[in-house]
């Protein structure tokens, strides 16, 4: 039995238990009740009328416990200085990082050792089972170095986490070369723009790059297919959680203009939700993933969906053609074919062509526009779709002025067979407007779906004049506003409340402004007025 077996089957195991016992289900997953409890986080456990004794329980605040006079516990129950080895050992050569960046990571206890205590580092790695990991960032310091050279030399386990920003990520392997780095180098490339030198904490993508390595210690010579490799992972939105984090990593790197094929793929188990065991052959096959390692997080329970290790040795520079391919054998997987010579499809959408361009897209400038009303018109009005990893808020909504409907990847992964829809298009493109920065693009764009509920006559409102007059203000970016509190993934489509307000007072709207309930699915748009019950 293979060890993703072995934990599926531990976890069913723990799933089906009909008891809370800590030494039970400890026992259960074939665990010793002495330690196995080391480094696990029992924040708000229930204790209650369970003996303890006996068991080493370094993380149970009994005062934030739920228990009663019959739960047993020892005084004092320290853990074997072999059980505390076991937890990542880190080096942490950025001396301004606030240790509040580890919070997530309390479970594991990691060691933090900063340029001041170099010394102890190294002494403390003598000593070291698990991981041992020094976190740099771009243009690595000579602290960082000079530790992984010390470690180097006395022939320790250690893997150097650099920190990237996108923008020098594409770089990467050439900066090995003219600045060499003692690996194996872990790459991470991070999602924030802030400059290193204003940020104080460890990005999330770093934190979950820490954990896996932590997991997964054992296995990283599956992760590491050469000396480097560089981490990249997302969190989905949706039922197909994995299909739509895999396609978020397939345009992020995309988009950083690099690519590689017969990537290690790491997917989280996750304990509530038994059907995301395992990974999706759609999310499988865009990513071109090799090897699949799966694993039970113990920093977070759903840390992200989808994650990839890939060789830094092997990485190149993407082409249109690359991303154009993978797109089409992907949804290819989903049922949809397309065919002829790349750029030119068959496949329709509401007898609306699709056509794929991939990075040849950013040679394209959008259309300038005031982002006002100049986008009245309807989705029936589209008659090209236009997939490429280019296509954020700004190129969506100056293309519409084309009659083209730019998407990604991620947007079009949304169909298949059963709904090959234009709208579920816009319904997967809102769930990432949802989260997008807000700016004028995101005013326009939510602007243009209201439009199309207007020209559809699916709006209903007790009176939808105000409504009228904000959205043909010529000034509308600057005096109104657009947002999305809360938004509902459906199989195919979604549900969103949508909130208008104003900038100023004396405005049409009513005071407090609108609050509609907007629903995409196959069908087209509808806007009622008020919230809807979740």
């Amino acid at each position: 039995m293979s060890r993703s077996d072995q934990l599926q089957e531990t976890l069913a195991r723990l799933l089906e238990a009909e008891t809370g016992d800590l030494r039970a289900l400890a026992e259960l997953a074939g665990g010793d009740p002495a330690t196995f409890y080391i480094g696990t986080s029992l924040k708000g456990v229930d204790v209650r009328g369970q003996d303890l004794r006996g068991m080493i329980l370094p993380n149970l605040d009994i005062d934030h416990a739920r228990h009663d006079v019959e739960t047993r516990i020892d005084e004092v129950a320290e853990a074997p200085p072999w059980a505390f080895s076991m937890f990542p050992l880190v080096y942490v050569s950025e001396a301004d990082l606030e240790p509040a960046s580890f919070d997530r990571l309390r479970s594991l206890t990691p060691y933090l050792h900063d340029e001041k205590d170099r010394e102890a580092f190294l002494s403390a790695a003598e000593q070291q089972n698990g991981p041992i990991i020094v976190l740099a960032w771009e243009g690595v310091s000579q602290a960082a170095r000079a530790v992984a050279a010390a470690l180097k030399a006395r022939d320790h386990p250690y893997v150097m986490v650099i920190m990237e920003s996108e923008r020098s990520f594409a770089g990467a392997m050439e900066r090995r070369w003219t600045m060499p780095v003692i690996g194996p180098v872990l790459s991470v490339p991070r999602v924030s723009r802030v400059h290193r030198s204003r940020m104080r904490v460890l990005p999330p993508e770093g934190v979950d790059a820490l954990g896996v390595l932590w997991e997964l210690w054992h296995d990283r010579e599956r992760l590491f297919r050469g000396e480097d490799a560089f981490f990249v992972r997302a969190r989905g939105i949706g039922p197909d959680r994995q299909v739509d984090a895999a396609a978020q990593v397939f345009d992020r790197m995309a988009i950083m203009g690099v690519a590689v094929s017969n990537m290690s793929l790491v997917a989280p188990l996750h304990p509530r939700r038994r059907h995301g065991v395992g990974i999706d052959p759609v999310a499988k096959r865009l990513l071109r993933g090799r090897t699949v390692l799966e694993f039970v997080p113990h920093w977070s329970r759903t840390p992200f969906d989808i994650g990839v290790f890939g060789d830094l040795s092997r990485l190149r520079h993407t082409s249109a053609a690359f991303y154009t391919d993978t797109v089409a054998a992907s949804l290819s997987r989903r049922g949809l074919t397309i065919s002829g010579r790349r750029g030119h499809t068959t496949l329709l959408l509401n007898d609306t062509p699709v056509r794929l361009v991939g990075d040849d897209g950013r040679k394209r400038e959008p259309l300038k526009s005031d982002l006002a009303p100049s986008l009245d018109m309807d989705v029936t009005d589209v008659h090209t779709v236009v997939v490429s990893e280019r296509a954020d808020l700004t190129m969506i909504v100056g293309q519409l002025g084309y009659g083209e409907l730019w998407a990604t990847c991620r947007d079009v992964m949304a169909l298949d067979t059963d709904s090959p829809n234009l709208w579920i298009v816009v319904a997967a493109q809102l769930r990432r407007v949802s989260r997008a920065m807000g700016g004028q693009p995101k005013q326009a764009y939510l602007a243009w779906l209201l439009r199309c509920a207007f020209r559809r006559d699916a709006i209903e409102l007790r009176d939808p004049w105000p409504l009228i007059k904000v959205l043909n203000d010529d000034h509308f970016p600057d005096l109104y506003e657009l947002s999305i509190s809360y938004l509902e993934p459906a199989r195919f489509g979604v549900r969103a409340r949508l909130k208008v307000r104003a900038r100023y007072f004396d405005s049409p709207l009513p005071q407090g402004g609108l609050s509609l309930h907007l629903t995409v699915d196959p069908d087209g748009i509808t806007v009622q007025e008020g919230p809807f019950a979740r």
